[in-house]
């Protein structure tokens, strides 16, 4: 509750330079708690403790402010964060009989975040650590917008069959610079080899966006990972640079570019961009957009965005991880900024929580059926045609051109399949389902009812009105 107003005498306040110790305190603990607006402390000062005529005025808090981001700078504060992570992290602890879902420390590098004084700090637990396992595609990405003054949140993880996203560890760090990923990568190697997971086996494919600084660290710390360009992303990379493009030629160059992402072998990608980079070449006005494409989608880190480049089903997009990094702020951060210690405070909670999560959380080894699908799939049951049906295999075409293979006891992508990009791209496609649904088949998301004639049915008689059911 506020302080209630008292009959105070009408006595003239004491002239007083500057503002009291006990008022700086007050001040300081809110700048800590995230509401640095002079105006808001001063409404609160206000509310709290309106009956001390020694409470600064609205022009002696902005005054104060001022002087105090100028002699602390705009870095964050550090204070109390050596006394909460010493006794959590990994080499302070025992780990073989450390709990599940306690969070763990990692990377630790508390310094003030200057150019030469770079910040890291990294927290997971052993549970989070497991969801490698769950991996297809691991994903890498950084959010802001949580750590006060500009710190980037790394978020690191994987995502099944489902597109499902399951996180790994978070890591604060100050900078965005190929030293810090690499001491990222460090850091978590040395955690994971003390729980006996070998990261460097595990990943496979790993998407990013395009930044040259995460690429290269991967290149040099998980040599044998593919990188996988994230596809949305580069949509919106060449929708700026639209303005290198003729009109003209714009529908003409999407095509072009949606023909080559549906690529669906290895062999026929050369072939594929040789063609198309030619045609661009005999277009007038189209060379700048030409050059641009050729440096930064065809010679660079980021040359794999083709469907072609991952297993069926393999997330090539960094949507997964975006919408959990939207869930971060709703949820638990309430889109607002904090100092160091109160944002790790908030991520042990969210390590609990996921760890917990998970812990209950079943890993499917196919893809579901959707409901605009199925709707889908049902035109197409009329273009298809059996080809060959054995015991648990079963061969149909669609359409005389997609060539579909069931097999009855695994819907996992490498024993049932479609040619088309779509079931490459996302491990499910309509002709999958159509032919499903024929045989019915009970794949996941498609729910086959049993229907029961009415005639040979027990029907229930209608007893008299005045009789209880």
């Amino acid at each position: 509750m506020h302080q209630p107003l008292e009959n105070i005498p009408n006595e003239p306040a004491k002239k007083q330079n500057g503002i009291s110790p006990k008022f700086k305190e007050i001040i300081d603990e809110l700048v800590y708690r995230n509401i640095s607006r002079p105006y808001k402390i001063y409404q609160d000062i206000l509310l709290n403790n309106y009956n001390d005529h020694a409470r600064p005025s609205l022009l002696q808090i902005q005054n104060y402010l001022k002087y105090y981001r100028k002699k602390n700078g705009d870095v964050n504060s550090i204070v109390g964060l050596e006394e909460l992570v010493k006794p959590k992290l990994f080499t302070n602890l025992e780990l073989k009989t450390y709990a599940l879902d306690e969070p763990i420390y990692f990377g630790s590098e508390i310094m003030d975040g200057d150019e030469n004084n770079h910040f890291h700090l990294g927290i997971t637990s052993k549970q989070l650590l497991q969801n490698v396992y769950h991996g297809c595609t691991f994903h890498m990405d950084c959010t802001y917008k949580i750590v006060k003054y500009g710190f980037p949140v790394l978020v690191f993880g994987c995502t099944d069959i489902r597109r499902k996203f399951f996180p790994i560890c978070y890591f604060i760090t100050s900078h965005e610079q190929e030293i810090d990923y690499s001491f990222f990568w460090t850091s978590l190697f040395k955690i994971a080899n003390s729980l006996d997971i070998n990261l460097i086996e595990l990943i496979d494919y790993i998407c990013i966006d395009s930044c040259y600084a995460s690429a290269n660290s991967i290149q040099k710390n998980l040599i044998s990972s593919t990188i996988i360009m994230c596809w949305y992303h580069l949509k919106a990379k060449i929708n700026k640079h639209a303005n290198k493009i003729p009109k003209v030629h714009q529908e003409s160059v999407v095509d072009d570019i949606i023909h080559l992402r549906s690529t669906k072998t290895q062999e026929s990608i050369e072939t594929k961009i040789k063609n198309i980079l030619s045609k661009w070449n005999k277009l007038r006005g189209l060379k700048p957009f030409l050059k641009y494409f050729k440096k930064r989608w065809i010679n660079s880190p980021f040359r794999n965005w083709k469907l072609c480049n991952t297993p069926a089903g393999f997330s090539m997009s960094n949507s997964p991880i975006e919408s959990y990094n939207n869930k971060i702020k709703t949820h638990f951060t309430d889109r607002k900024k904090f100092n160091l210690l109160p944002v790790f405070e908030i991520f042990e909670k969210v390590v609990m929580l996921e760890s917990r999560e998970s812990l209950d959380c079943v890993i499917s080894n196919c893809a579901k059926a959707t409901y605009t699908l199925k709707l889908a799939a049902k035109k197409e049951i009329e273009n298809i045609s059996l080809i060959e049906k054995k015991d648990n295999y079963i061969k149909y075409i669609c359409k005389d051109r997609y060539s579909v293979q069931i097999n009855t006891e695994c819907m996992c992508p490498d024993c049932t399949d479609c040619s088309c990009s779509n079931f490459l791209d996302k491990a499910v496609c309509t002709h999958l389902i159509a032919c499903c649904m024929v045989e019915s088949i009970n794949f996941p998301g498609i729910v086959l009812k049993s229907f029961i004639s009415k005639t040979k049915s027990k029907k229930r008689k209608a007893g008299y009105w005045y009789e209880k059911d």
